[in-house]
């Protein structure tokens, strides 16, 4: 609207994206002051497994390539007001775990909406929806191929990314898709569980990571930079947006003033006065 608004007065356009500097400038600050973390023992009978724990800790870090995670992290948290990671247990060979800790994607995340603080804490359900091609669906579930290919869908109400979804095309009128929810809440006390989709649930459980004391965990832990009075999470664009908008009309108006030109001439110095009018704009 204010490019429409101002292409009518046959002002120029001028956009100078200061907010992306200055959040790259915040990240980068963060990034800097990072530091390797660090167990530290409670009694002098704990050192030993201090160190241990360090060196857990950064093992862990180090096969999830933490610091382009982090960066990743930061600059979400920044621009939507959420960011998080989801904790997953995987098998390798032998049969050995692994942890993975991988970012989720901050639009198709949703939240208990009556959390109100910054690390989620309070929040009694959370989860990520996301769209998925049916082939990708079937090899996840293969015990449920004929209710997922049954319950493709073409559109749905349930959706938190529809810019994405636009990306999806199609070669013979159907869209091969499936949306997928995993879905933690708490129940009892303790934190469960479940993968479903449009026509039913696919797998559920109890949560698989406890704490120290033996308590169960979500595994998705999520923070947002800033929570107004109303509940919304947001970063540091709200704060940016009133002065970037006064950066961009204070030059767009200035390069207007100085492309314009104004003469004073007593009454009939001209003959024709749009004529003079179009001459005094050209640069010769």
């Amino acid at each position: 609207e204010q490019e429409k608004e101002l292409k009518a007065r046959k002002q120029p356009v001028v956009t100078v994206n200061r907010i992306s500097r200055k959040i790259h400038g915040v990240i980068g600050v963060l990034s800097r002051l990072k530091q390797d973390p660090k167990a530290y023992p409670r009694t002098p009978q704990h050192e030993e497994g201090a160190e241990l724990a360090t060196a857990a800790i950064r093992y862990v870090m180090d096969t999830n390539e933490w610091d382009s995670t982090d960066y990743y992290c930061g600059e979400m948290a920044a621009v939507d007001g959420i960011a998080g990671v989801e904790i997953n247990v995987i098998q390798k060979d032998k049969g050995q775990d692994d942890v993975e800790v991988i970012p989720f994607i901050t639009d198709s995340f949703f939240y208990d909406p009556r959390s109100y603080k910054p690390d989620f804490s309070d929040a009694r359900y959370m989860g990520v929806g996301k769209w998925l091609d049916i082939e990708e669906a079937v090899d996840l579930h293969p015990k449920f191929e004929e209710e997922m290919r049954a319950g493709m869908e073409s559109g749905s109400e349930f959706t938190s990314e529809p810019d994405r979804e636009h990306r999806w095309y199609n070669t013979d009128g159907q869209e091969r898709r499936i949306r997928l929810v995993e879905h933690w809440y708490k129940h009892k006390g303790k934190w469960n569980w479940m993968i479903y989709f449009g026509g039913g649930e696919l797998a559920k459980g109890e949560s698989y990571l406890k704490d120290g004391e033996g308590n169960s965990l979500c595994k998705y832990v999520a923070w947002s930079a800033y929570i107004d009075q109303d509940g919304d999470r947001y970063g540091f664009v709200r704060d940016l947006k009133p002065l970037q908008s006064e950066l961009n009309m204070r030059r767009s108006k200035a390069l207007y003033t100085m492309l314009g030109r104004r003469i004073l001439t007593p009454k009939g110095g001209f003959d024709n006065i749009e004529v003079a009018r179009r001459e005094a704009a050209r640069t010769d």
